[in-house]
């Protein structure tokens, strides 16, 4: 007993406490909420938001990474389960920094993590495609691009379906 309270334990005790937390950084969590389609997977966070603005659909993209942020000019480009290849170019709207931090035997470690949040149009062509579903999807980011490859539809289906809605919501006003 008195060998688990010296420092290597605690730090054992502490290293096993630090570990049971943070394996959710490594596991991908898909969530679908009323109004968003929210997707995380090591590092990245991301958020499909639909809006209908006149009679144009965009596709309001929110990524909260550690380090990156979207570009200038973002481009997400997306592979379907049709093999069709869609690229959205959008437009960067808001890039925010966070700064925290937390104390570790008595020392500061900081925590930072950048909100960017981009919009993109979709077209009337591309609102369809989605429907088949999205086999990878590949977001030009800085400094580090973020690519990733399903096996079976995530959330390509979800998002044609926010959108469908949407616009039903719009045309029933």
């Amino acid at each position: 007993m008195k060998k688990l309270f010296n420092s290597v334990g605690i730090r054992l005790i502490f290293l096993i406490f630090f570990l049971f937390f943070t394996q959710s950084d490594f596991a991908q969590i898909m969530k679908k909420t009323t109004d968003a389609v929210k997707y995380s997977n090591s590092g990245f966070s991301f958020t499909f938001t639909p809006l209908i603005n006149d009679n144009d659909c965009y596709l309001i993209v929110s990524m909260v990474s550690r380090e990156n942020t979207f570009t200038k000019n973002p481009i997400i480009k997306i592979r379907t389960f049709g093999d069709q290849i869609l690229e959205l170019e959008g437009e960067n709207i808001n890039d925010k920094r966070s700064t925290g931090g937390i104390i570790v035997s008595g020392v500061f470690l900081p925590v930072e993590s950048y909100t960017s949040i981009a919009q993109f149009k979709i077209d009337e062509e591309t609102f369809q495609l989605l429907k088949m579903g999205i086999k990878k999807f590949h977001v030009m980011a800085v400094p580090r691009s973020f690519t990733k490859e399903f096996k079976k539809d995530k959330f390509g289906f979800k998002i044609y379906d926010m959108l469908y809605k949407a616009r039903e919501r719009k045309e029933e006003f």
